[in-house]
């Protein structure tokens, strides 16, 4: 039996050599090859500004159109050849009182990359709705720290279509330009 634990032991530290931090925001930096062994790692925690639950509510328009996201990052998520700290999320969409969506597992998350700043992701993102499936989406989160006089952050959110690839697919019903706020 100790015998065991001492090879568990011997293996699991020679991946944790293996490994080689590199800060999440060099990822860019690096080809498909040159990732392979390393943990692109949230060491400045440049993440962390976007956990957290943020809601929005279209009180000009409709509001009974209400979005509540919760993002949440998982740290070292194997991508087939290297490891990376991502973002993550669950949302419910409201409208007229119907619950459109309401998912449990991450839907945004996938590639990402800092854009422009480190305040701005660009993310994957997948439209729970299966008539939506002929599209491909981007997503664009941006944090703005306190831009109201309230002092509480916000992030403005914007979807993009990239490719529709099906004729009769359906835009996004989720809304595509908005701001939230963090709860």
């Amino acid at each position: 039996m100790k015998k065991i634990i001492y090879i568990i032991i011997i293996v699991f530290s020679l991946q944790l050599k293996a490994q080689e931090i590199v800060p999440l925001e060099d990822k860019n930096n690096y080809d498909g090859y040159e990732r392979v062994g390393k943990y692109f790692k949230d060491v400045n925690g440049h993440l962390n500004k976007f956990i957290g639950t943020w809601k929005w509510q279209d009180n000009l328009t409709n509001p009974t159109k209400i979005l509540e996201v919760t993002f949440y990052k998982l740290e070292n998520q194997d991508t087939g050849g290297y490891y990376v700290d991502r973002l993550s999320s669950s949302y419910t969409y409201h409208e007229n009182g119907i619950e459109i969506y309401n998912t449990t597992n991450g839907v945004f998350g996938g590639r990402f990359v800092f854009q422009n700043n480190l305040n701005k992701l660009k993310l994957t993102y997948l439209e729970p709705n299966p008539a939506s499936f002929g599209f491909t989406y981007n997503f664009v989160l941006e944090y703005l720290p306190s831009p109201t006089m309230t002092g509480i952050p916000q992030l403005k959110w914007d979807v993009e279509v990239v490719l529709e690839v099906a004729e009769n697919a359906e835009l996004p019903k989720i809304p595509m330009h908005i701001i939230l706020t963090k709860q």
